[in-house]
């Protein structure tokens, strides 16, 4: 994928953030069968230009039983997604909106440069109002 992508569930007429990518990576939804009964439609988004190159079910698990490399390749890639689900469980259970976005402004500082501020007001469980008065603070605290 290169662009910017978001992934959203929707909670009556309200769309809930889960996560943010840009470029240079692997997405998608998970649509094997879960332990639990409860069904979450999710949605994926782009947000800028997109480009993006779909592996069906088939031909990911055609490339795991004939290269048995993509196993390492594949452990790598959870890895690596398992280490920004922690990241985005800690930033949202910071106590306060401005401590989230100053994580956020440290850690993946290129989201605010690229995303829409409605977006990342959602992804950081805050209201857009929210997020405009705690960049103008932050900014002003910069220069």
């Amino acid at each position: 994928m290169d662009g910017a992508v978001r992934g959203f569930v929707k909670d009556g007429p309200n769309e809930i953030t889960t996560w943010i990518n840009l470029g240079n990576n692997i997405v998608g939804l998970t649509s094997f069968e879960k332990s639990y009964s409860i069904q979450a439609s999710q949605y994926i988004q782009a947000l800028i230009t997109t480009r993006v190159v779909v592996l069906p079910y088939k031909l990911i698990m055609s490339l795991f039983e004939n290269y048995p490399e993509m196993l390492i390749v594949s452990r790598n890639l959870l890895w690596k997604h398992y280490q920004e689900l922690d990241e985005r469980n800690y930033m949202v259970r910071l106590p306060t909106a401005e401590k989230r976005l100053t994580r956020l402004m440290e850690t993946h500082p290129e989201i605010l440069m690229v995303v829409q501020h409605k977006h990342i007001a959602n992804y950081l469980c805050m209201r857009f109002e929210t997020l405009s008065r705690l960049r103008a603070k932050l900014i002003k605290k910069t220069y």
